[in-house]
């Protein structure tokens, strides 16, 4: 595989260039729109209604999918008991392997690795599930109901039965089958009510992999030659909350699926209006729109707060420990803002909006004392004209240097916005950028090292630079500048130099274009048409916890590119992948 490879770190640069960015030709399941430049660019998919649909394989739930599930679960069992119960978990909940990210995984539903200590963390849960559930005698009888508490010892059998049962259906997503309700039952060995006995089932039930994992074998068959199966209704129950809320089907929803008005049209379109319109939804959009702009990246820029030159560079706006998650929030709130607040908000949206969601003066500091928001209303506009579109927040320029970091923000729009592939450099601490001596700018720096005529470098680094030159007017705290302050290590200003936000780049198959600045790139990029359908690739990902496949997926990537192209709403867009046939079908691997 030909790839670009270079370092985004701290006072390095490397670089590697073996080929063309955005060939991945050879590599199973990954794929990406031809080579910027390319007369081959075609920014729409080629829909064959015959292929046949990606194999569907098991998949275990994400870290943050098993806690959902685990804290709706109780609070569907034993709401008055599901807090307190939900904190006396939350140790063995952390306990669980982080879903780590890298290599060939975009998203956490990705990340199926497992292993000893994902064993022994969900071991260790499912007691501590089953303790906490009947800890005490409020709770055991909150699980039991009336007949826990009543005069007669002659329906404490039925009882266990029922509450096995009760349980099994909100942990699985389903009624337990009659060998599965007999095998949990038979973990109840004790006489009448005991409580012990009792947390040993629930504990089983709890640590059982149809708990743990998206298990879908589907039920009529649909093409017999291609393996391809409807869901049954549970399982499409369970396929839409971990959709849209990333965690269990609630009491509605399997209800909808036991009584047969989720197979219906009417009753389908009605749990996906109702799932979409809950508090739940905003959690799973969050998340896609956190990893979507790799957000989890953005440094801890306290960390440095009492090194010299940073603290020289920062000033009064010196980071505080809190500063991050802000800056993260401020990204979240104006994506949530355009799904969900307003009616027919655009992905164009994200790229051109000038409304600020600042809500602490620290934030409100680095925007130009803008106005704070308030959280309800609607938010106020940014004061500086450069605030123009997601790729001006601070969250998307801030790094905890005392230095831009040009590189790592053409990275982020080359991959995560236009889905070209770059890899990071086996030998990434092989060349190092030195330390400024305060005659050159960042741009020239970089410039200097990374796009040597006739370097291996060049051909890479002349699509990626201008993306993040075309930046500079922002500093490394995200704040607007006009010139560019370099310090040294002591704090000492060494030079106060004049910044050139002017590139000449391609982002389509059309000619070269001039940009000075990030509110032109940010057109551009919608313009070109590559954004929504690299958009609606990283969909189709997070969504089914795979990479795309261009042919097989070619008729639902289009339909979402759709969605989200010209005036196409991005709540049409999450809402409308549940109504495509792959969403609602399986197909079982050899």
């Amino acid at each position: 595989m030909r790839a670009c490879k270079l370092l985004v770190a701290s006072l390095m640069v490397v670089c590697g260039c073996v080929g063309s960015i955005g060939d991945t030709e050879g590599v199973p399941g990954r794929s990406s729109l031809p080579p910027e430049g390319s007369a081959e660019l075609d920014v729409s998919f080629a829909c064959d209604p015959s292929a046949a649909p990606v194999p569907t394989g098991l998949r275990r739930l994400s870290k943050a999918q098993l806690g959902h599930s685990v804290r709706d679960a109780l609070a569907m069992l034993v709401p008055a008991q599901a807090a307190a119960i939900a904190q006396e978990l939350a140790q063995p909940l952390a306990a669980v392997p982080d879903d780590v990210l890298g290599g060939d995984t975009d998203y956490r539903s990705m990340v199926q690795s497992l292993g000893q200590t994902h064993v022994d963390a969900y071991y260790a849960l499912g007691r501590a599930f089953g303790a906490a559930l009947v800890g005490n005698a409020t709770r055991r009888n909150a699980l039991l109901g009336a007949c826990a508490t009543d005069a007669t010892t002659a329906n404490d059998s039925a009882c266990i039965d029922s509450v096995i049962r009760r349980v099994g259906r909100v942990l699985f997503r389903r009624p337990l089958s009659e060998p599965e309700a007999t095998l949990y039952r038979s973990i109840y060995d004790a006489p009448g009510l005991d409580t012990e006995a009792l947390a040993e089932a629930m504990a089983a039930l709890a640590m059982a992999p149809p708990f743990l994992y998206l298990i879908e074998l589907g039920a009529s068959v649909r093409d017999n030659g291609q393996r391809i199966y409807d869901l049954t209704p549970y399982e499409l129950a369970s396929r839409l909350s971990y959709h849209f809320w990333q965690s269990l089907p609630d009491e509605a929803l399997l209800d909808a699926a036991e009584d047969g008005s989720l197979t219906t049209e009417a009753g389908y379109r009605a749990q996906v209006d109702r799932l979409f319109a809950a508090p739940k939804a905003r959690r799973t959009t969050e998340a896609f729109y956190g990893e979507w702009l790799k957000l989890d990246a953005v440094p801890a820029m306290h960390a440095n707060a009492s090194r010299p030159d940073f603290a020289a560079y920062a000033g009064a706006d010196l980071p505080s420990p809190q500063l991050r998650a802000r800056l993260i929030t401020d990204v979240q709130d104006l994506a949530a803002h355009y799904t969900f607040a307003v009616q027919g908000g655009t992905l164009a949206d994200l790229f051109s909006s000038t409304a600020s969601f600042a809500r602490t003066s620290d934030v409100a500091a680095l925007y130009g004392n803008v106005p704070l928001w308030d959280g309800t209303t609607a938010p106020p506009s940014h004061v500086q004209p450069e605030r123009v579109g997601i790729l001006s927040r601070a969250a998307m320029l801030a790094n905890n240097q005392a230095t831009t970091r040009p590189i790592q923000r053409g990275v982020l729009v080359l991959r995560r916005l236009l889905c070209e592939d770059i890899e990071l450099p086996e030998n990434m601490m092989a060349i190092m950028l030195e330390l400024s001596d305060g005659t050159q700018t960042t741009r020239e720096r970089i410039t200097e090292l990374s796009q040597a005529p006739g370097s291996t470098c060049n051909g890479c680094h002349t699509a990626i630079n201008p993306l993040g030159f075309v930046a500079e007017r922002f500093d490394a705290l995200g704040r607007v500048r006009t010139s560019e302050r370099v310090y040294a290590p002591t704090g000492e200003l060494l030079a106060n130099l004049p910044i050139d936000t002017r590139v000449e780049t391609t982002l389509d198959a059309g000619p070269e274009r001039t940009f000075d600045s990030v509110a032109q790139m940010s057109q551009a990029i919608v313009d070109s048409g590559r954004v929504q359908a690299c958009f609606a690739r990283h969909y189709v990902r997070f969504t089914f916890g795979r990479h795309e496949d261009l042919s097989r997926d070619g008729c639902l990537l289009e339909n979402l590119r759709q969605h989200v192209a010209g005036a196409g709403s991005l709540s049409a867009m999450f809402k409308n992948i549940a109504f495509a046939d792959g969403f609602k079908r399986v197909r079982k691997p050899e």
